[in-house]
């Protein structure tokens, strides 16, 4: 389960996940992820619950992932992020759907 910040290790590349807490308490927190990879210096991606209920964000080297990583060292699936109401922002390592783990691991 995902607080309000975390860094997370993949290959070479870093992500900064951020829960964004919502003013208004009825209303679910959002997740932001920074991206610092070669190519990709403080890219910014908002995701909110609404959208993440039935469809995961999938994290690697992947043409199908939301976020792409070009690290020789992730895999195609390196990780899951998703949102449940009774648990909040979820990461899971791997890919969630074929239930089969990335080769390498998150930190």
């Amino acid at each position: 389960m995902l607080t309000e910040h975390h860094l997370v290790n993949i290959g070479e590349s870093y992500l900064y996940l951020s829960v964004m807490q919502e003013k208004d308490k009825n209303k679910e927190p959002g997740l932001c992820v920074k991206v610092y990879s070669e190519l990709r210096i403080g890219e910014l991606q908002y995701f909110y619950p609404e959208n993440c209920y039935v469809n995961e964000i999938y994290i690697g080297r992947g043409k199908d992932c939301m976020i792409v990583l070009t690290d020789h060292l992730v895999s195609s699936h390196q990780l899951t992020i998703f949102y449940s109401r009774p648990k909040g922002w979820v990461l899971v390592d791997g890919d969630l759907s074929n239930h089969r783990p990335s080769t390498n691991g998150t930190w």
